[in-house]
């Protein structure tokens, strides 16, 4: 029976499933990642359940890392729970070099139990050194010099064992570091509840400074991204017969956004010259009067993201005028396009009836993969005109050493990029002529 789906439409759904569960492994990639910079950090401010910040690390060091873990087959799991620090690693040196490490971790915990109920307060110094003595004659020595009544529970030691000390066992962890960083605990938010850390350059949460700053670094991004996709498109179409302005749009791609910036600059805000725009922010320093008109007070908003908007678009213009010329150029060849012109349609219906939706796949997916690269570039750019977006936080965060912001800010472009690839082959999918074309019967 004919399905009336054309085959092009499963080769195009199974490429974007294999793409979906491509980002979701990445996803999980840049969490783990984000994770092991978290767990680098030194003790930070963090969200306690009840919605106060306290100083301490991200998460408790008595957990193992992660939900799998792969361990040697004689080193007791309880261990990682039991244990942390010089304890810890001093423990772990002495099965390794003597096996039997449940008998090891039995007797240091017959130590803990002593010296938590010790009546012999003198001897708790002595008591507290057997944890951090790896030889077993040492030990001993020790041992004797303790009263009887305390050497009779701590001893005999345990004997030694041989294991295969290359024999490795795989282990499932469901209280991990990992998992408190991501869900919570109860003594801490996880990142799905907002928790990002501490800003100790603005000194409130990181989820609050990305959320203050984005809407101006996202707006000029998507604007600068739409002008340039509609102005693109049409001068491409406009340059598909007259292909030698070609150089204009490999001109403009080879001057850098900063130096566009600064010729502007001295151009539209230099008092020799023409002084018509302001040097940057986003507003006048004492704000806008109470009796400026609706025009004069719209105007003085919009004339302090002039100059930002073209050096945010005059890139992403040409490129996709050079892209869609290109392409178009290439469908114009095609025998479907002569066949257009032949029943009576003009070269320019021709063009938009028939060519550009043909475009429209490609262009759309240049458009949202570059989401995360015109967000990096308002570094520069934000910078330069003292705007208060990202890229302007970014930069404090690295003067100021605030790592927390920074591995938030990462997080977040990654993401970002993730999101925007993830829409463009979904809308891929969905625009993409040769996936919908009908079958013939």
């Amino acid at each position: 029976m004919d399905s009336g789906i054309g085959p092009g439409a499963h080769t195009s759904l199974g490429k974007f499933l294999k793409s979906l569960s491509f980002y979701a492994l990445v996803l999980v990639t840049v969490l783990i990642l984000g994770f092991i910079l978290t767990e680098m950090l030194p003790k930070q401010v963090v969200k306690s359940p009840d919605g106060s910040w306290v100083k301490a690390r991200l998460s408790t060091d008595t957990t193992s890392v992660f939900y799998w873990s792969i361990r040697p087959k004689w080193l007791p799991p309880e261990l990682n729970n039991e244990l942390s620090g010089p304890a810890k690693s001093v423990l772990k040196k002495r099965i390794w070099k003597e096996g039997n490490g449940k008998a090891w971790l039995a007797w240091d915990r017959r130590l803990r139990e002593v010296l938590a109920g010790s009546l012999l307060p003198q001897h708790g110094q002595a008591l507290q050194s057997l944890r951090f003595m790896e030889d077993r004659k040492q030990l001993k020595e020790q041992l004797f010099l303790l009263p009887d009544s305390l050497t009779k529970v701590l001893l005999p030691l345990p004997s030694p064992k041989n294991e295969n000390t290359m024999s490795l066992a795989f282990a499932w962890n469901s209280n991990n570091r990992f998992d408190q960083w991501m869900f919570g605990s109860k003594n801490q938010q996880g990142i799905w509840q907002g928790n990002l850390g501490w800003s100790k350059t603005f000194q409130k949460p990181v989820l609050e400074v990305i959320q203050s700053h984005a809407p101006l670094s996202i707006g000029l991004s998507l604007t600068s991204l739409i002008l340039g996709l509609c102005l693109g498109l049409v001068f491409g179409i406009w340059q598909v017969s007259r292909p030698y302005w070609q150089w204009l749009q490999v001109g403009l791609l080879s001057i850098p956004s900063f130096a566009m910036g600064t010729v502007l600059l001295w151009l539209f805000a230099n008092p020799d010259v023409l002084d018509w725009l302001p040097t940057g922010g986003v507003a006048p320093p004492g704000g806008l009067s109470v009796d400026t008109g609706n025009f004069a007070a719209s105007w003085g908003k919009i004339k302090y993201l002039v100059m930002p908007l073209i050096c945010f678009s005059y890139g992403s213009i040409a490129s996709f005028a050079l892209l869609s010329q290109n392409h178009i150029s290439q469908l114009t060849k095609e025998a479907w396009f002569a066949t257009a012109k032949a029943k009576g349609l003009s070269q320019r219906r021709a063009l938009w009836v028939h060519a550009v939706p043909n475009a429209l796949p490609l262009l759309q997916t240049r458009f949202f993969q570059s989401l995360p690269f015109v967000l990096s570039g308002s570094v520069v750019l934000e910078t330069l005109f003292s705007l208060p977006g990202l890229g302007a936080v970014g930069v404090k965060a690295v003067f100021n050493q605030d790592q927390g912001l920074l591995i938030g800010l990462l997080m977040a472009a990654a993401l970002l990029t993730l999101l925007g690839f993830l829409i463009s082959d979904g809308l891929q999918y969905l625009l993409d002529p040769k996936g919908r074309k009908p079958m013939k019967p």
